[in-house]
């Protein structure tokens, strides 16, 4: 039985000279715990049209080895285009790695260390999906059977990008509107495209102050352990 922290993040069962399939998995010490089932195959209920209705998707090309400030202005870039697209953006699976720095204390290097992983390995995905989970799916949706079903199209002319941007704010229908699978190739060309449609990322996010949870397992800043008091000091 695996503790599920050594199964759906750090894939202790797929380590060199250690592979094994455990029996069962125990779905603790990760969050949302839905989102780690989906992504990584294990929920079994046959709930697509349920979920999705009739939305449509939008995949890219996210590029492999890129740094973690790269990889967030990837993603990021990607969640604004799919907005103005009027499209449910699939999270990428290529993000580097070697950018989580828990790998090398968990001894998870010598099997992930160089290879690709999902953003999970770099937020916390409870969080992230709480405030954006309407617009992102997640990326082992391209292998769920009724997604691969779906008709596809590439679109990757700035023109026509600009086009479906504007014709979605008119309400009107847009280049590529019959697919419900629509992929692009360059997310940051097409980025600069519909931020020059004038769709920008704030239309997307919101900035706002935050208060540090106390439960929260991370270091806290001054104004959080002046405030908490020596309890809520890193040690």
């Amino acid at each position: 039985v695996a503790h599920g922290m050594n199964y759906f993040w750090l894939r202790a069962h797929q380590a060199p000279g250690k592979e094994k399939q455990p029996v069962m998995a125990h779905a603790n010490g990760v969050d949302g715990k839905e989102y780690f089932l989906r992504d990584r195959g294990l929920w079994y209920i046959d709930d697509f049209d349920k979920r999705f209705g009739r939305e449509s998707f939008l995949t890219y090309d996210h590029p492999t080895g890129l740094s973690l400030k790269e990889d967030f202005q990837h993603l990021v870039e990607a969640v604004v285009v799919a907005v103005a697209l009027g499209r449910r953006l699939v999270l990428p699976a290529t993000m580097n790695c070697d950018n989580c720095p828990a790998l090398e204390p968990y001894k998870a290097l010598s099997h992930l260390g160089g290879g690709n992983c999902t953003f999970d390995y770099f937020a916390w995905s409870q969080s992230f999906l709480g405030h954006h989970g309407e617009m992102v799916a997640e990326s082992g949706l391209m292998h769920h059977p009724r997604f691969r079903q779906l008709p596809q199209r590439s679109l990757d002319n700035p023109d026509e990008i600009r086009l479906a941007v504007t014709a979605r704010r008119k309400g009107e229908p847009a280049p590529g509107g019959q697919s419900r699978r629509l992929h692009l190739a360059n997310i940051r060309e097409s980025y600069r495209v519909v931020s020059e449609a004038g769709f920008g990322p704030w239309e997307v996010f919101e900035c706002k102050h935050h208060d540090w949870p106390v439960g929260w397992m991370a270091c806290r800043d001054q104004r959080f352990v002046a405030y908490h008091g020596e309890f809520a000091k890193c040690e």
